[in-house]
């Protein structure tokens, strides 16, 4: 029978031989340090032995090359390193904060001007939700802030130029919904909005330059739509405008360059598109631009330096993909970009305040994702960045007034969470 001899491990015979070496200086500091001391109080003399003064030297240079081995020492056993989270304001990576009294997903998360964050609806294992709570990041705590007129579920959130949260569409856990609401941030509380023309899930939402809201796409009734329609903030009321040339749900809607929204991508039936559209309110009209070199649904898409809108993953020929693709609209064409480290959709994408780009979580054919990475534009690098405590995928991040990027709830393998986590850039 063999058996396999395990070679002696050199920096063991190292510890082994300094803490001899320890006991043999402490056996002779305690013989001669007395004996000094002693001395001492018979007024013989006045300072510590010099052959006393060395040997304390020598234990104490021992006793912290013995520490520095034992910590530098690597360990075969099964036992896991422990990593504190620090507290100082330089702490870089992920910590836990509070969590929310519901686990959702498919909500939405508006920060107020005060710096707090609305988390609105949502879903979980039990149905659609209607309540409503605020995080506030001083005291990392949560409280309820008033239920909402209609429960839904991948609806949208805008915030108007008076503070108030318009949430508009949604489901409500049985079919789509054209119901409209205002969260009132002084108040606390909710009232009717007017309702949209069309009853709409998955659709987008920006807020143009004079305060309007326009949302476009989505399902209708079971498919995808190209139409559009623009609530007025001053008035509330909704005005229909014109089809896009697509249909598409599952897209993505950012303002650019001077008031114009891009849409990106999305599903378009049983496929996923690669056309984009752009949006001029001046005379309501969408114009197709360049289509990306990638189809994708579920996808992100960042704006940087206000007229370049970076687009990441998402749903590609029915797998996630690590594609990246930069739009730049001054010239009005895509440049493809290093491919992230991870595949993925259903994740998020959040822009720093240095530039760079935080992707986080989202799912691919290897389930849901705990990692994420960043991005930096001035070089086109990737990073990973550190992986949360909590794998989840239809969660929220969003930039907070400190920085931080707080990242609330979403849907593990198996189940909604109500769990919160922050990233310190």
């Amino acid at each position: 029978m063999l058996c396999v001899r395990r070679q002696a491990n050199p920096k063991k015979k190292k510890i082994l031989l300094t803490a001899a070496v320890v006991i043999i200086l402490g056996i002779v500091a305690a013989i001669v340090i007395p004996i000094v001391l002693t001395s001492s109080n018979r007024g013989k003399t006045t300072a510590t032995s010099p052959i006393a003064t060395k040997i304390m030297e020598m234990t104490s240079a021992v006793s912290s090359q013995q520490s520095t081995i034992l910590g530098s020492s690597t360990s075969t056993g099964t036992t896991a390193p422990t990593t504190a989270i620090s507290s100082s304001p330089t702490f870089k990576g992920w910590s836990i904060t509070g969590s929310m009294s519901t686990c959702c997903y498919h909500h939405t998360v508006s920060v107020l001007a005060s710096g707090k964050v609305l988390v609105a609806g949502g879903v979980r294992e039990t149905g659609t939700l209607a309540s409503a709570e605020l995080y506030d990041p001083s005291s990392k705590t949560w409280t309820p802030t008033g239920n909402m007129k209609s429960g839904r579920n991948m609806h949208t959130a805008s915030i108007l130029p008076n503070g108030k949260v318009l949430v508009a569409g949604g489901s409500d856990g049985f079919k789509s919904c054209t119901t409209a609401e205002m969260y009132d941030p002084v108040s606390g509380t909710w009232s009717e909005a007017m309702p949209m023309k069309v009853a709409r899930i998955n659709h987008a939402a920006s807020i143009l330059a004079d305060g309007s809201v326009l949302v476009a796409g989505g399902i209708v009734r079971a498919k995808a739509t190209n139409q559009s329609e623009l609530f007025n903030s001053s008035t509330g009321n909704w005005t229909s405008m014109k089809d896009m040339e697509s249909v598409r749900s599952m897209l993505t809607a950012s303002v650019i360059g001077n008031n114009t929204m891009l849409v990106v991508g999305g599903q378009a039936g049983l496929a996923n598109s690669t056309t984009i559209e752009l949006y001029n309110s001046e005379v309501n009209a969408w114009m197709l631009g360049p289509p990306m070199n990638r189809s994708r649904a579920q996808h992100t898409a960042s704006v940087l330096n206000k007229t370049n809108v970076l687009v990441t993953g998402g749903e590609s020929d029915e797998n996630a993909t690590d594609s990246v693709e930069l739009y730049m609209f001054l010239t009005n064409n895509w440049i493809q970009r290093h491919r992230m480290i991870v595949q993925r959709m259903t994740h998020t994408a959040t822009v720093l305040q240095d530039g760079r780009v935080l992707i986080v979580g989202g799912r691919n054919r290897m389930g849901v994702l705990q990692d994420t990475e960043l991005y930096n534009p001035t070089d086109n690098t990737w990073l990973h960045s550190g992986n949360m405590t909590d794998s989840r995928e239809y969660h929220t991040a969003s930039i907070l007034l400190d920085e931080t990027v707080l990242v609330i709830g979403g849907q593990s393998s198996s189940q909604a969470l109500n769990s919160v986590e922050l990233y310190h850039p």
